[in-house]
Parts: C-alpha cells; sequence; structure tokens
C-alpha cells in the first residue's frame, strides 16, 4: 500500500497556467499590439474587445475568455 505522500505529486511551475495575463502578453497572444487592445477595451459596437478585470490599477484578461474571443472571431472560408 502506498503512502499518501507518494500518491500526490506537488505542482511544480512547469505545471500551473495563469489564470489571468497582463495587457502585454494578451496582445502578443492575439497577435496585435497591446495599444489596439487597450483602444479595443473602451470601443463600443461591433468590434468589443475581449472583456478583461482591474484588479488594483492593473488589467488583465483571464486567459479562458481569450480563448473565448479567439473562438468567435475564427472566419471560415
Amino acid at each position: 500500500m502506498k503512502r499518501a505522500d507518494e500518491l500526490f505529486e506537488p505542482a511544480g511551475p512547469q505545471d500551473v497556467k495563469p489564470l489571468v495575463v497582463d495587457t502585454e502578453t494578451a496582445a502578443e497572444m492575439l497577435s496585435m499590439a497591446p495599444g489596439t487592445l487597450a483602444n479595443m477595451r473602451y470601443t463600443k459596437g461591433p468590434y468589443n474587445g475581449p472583456k478583461f478585470a482591474r484588479i488594483g490599477k492593473k488589467i488583465v484578461y483571464p486567459v479562458a475568455e481569450l480563448e473565448r474571443y479567439v473562438t468567435e472571431h475564427l472566419v471560415v472560408m
């Protein structure tokens, strides 16, 4: 029979997926300039950018929201 400490291995840094990313990282993930992403935060209409959160003074983007945004804007030809 295995001991409890043998059953569970702690997650290493390489196993942890971030929940949120900053504007620069989000822009890189979406292949756009950080300024474009910033402009999209305040644009009303059909070209709204991905949803974001404000934590203190920092703007962050949930990774799941970036994935949803890309999926929603796929162009099928």
